[in-house]
């Protein structure tokens, strides 16, 4: 959401870009979906972004007796 916005693009521009239903993209920023590499791509180039950038602030935190997860940085 953050590139997006900073972007000045829509969600429903986006999904146009990036051939991604609107419906998608939202669940993506809000979280509730994890998105495929293809899909990562895509938007990246719609946003003339790098997927580091859509990525910036994402960290996996393994696990060791319990599954890892996703978290925010506090950074």
């Amino acid at each position: 959401m953050r590139v997006r916005r900073a972007a000045d693009v829509s969600q429903d521009e986006l999904s146009v870009r990036a051939s991604v239903h609107r419906t998608e993209i939202s669940q993506l920023e809000r979280g509730l979906r994890v998105a495929r590499i293809d899909t990562l791509i895509k938007l990246a180039a719609s946003l003339d972004a790098t997927a580091e950038e859509l990525l910036a602030g994402i960290n996996w935190e393994p696990g060791e007796s319990r599954r890892g997860k996703f978290r925010e940085s506090d950074g």
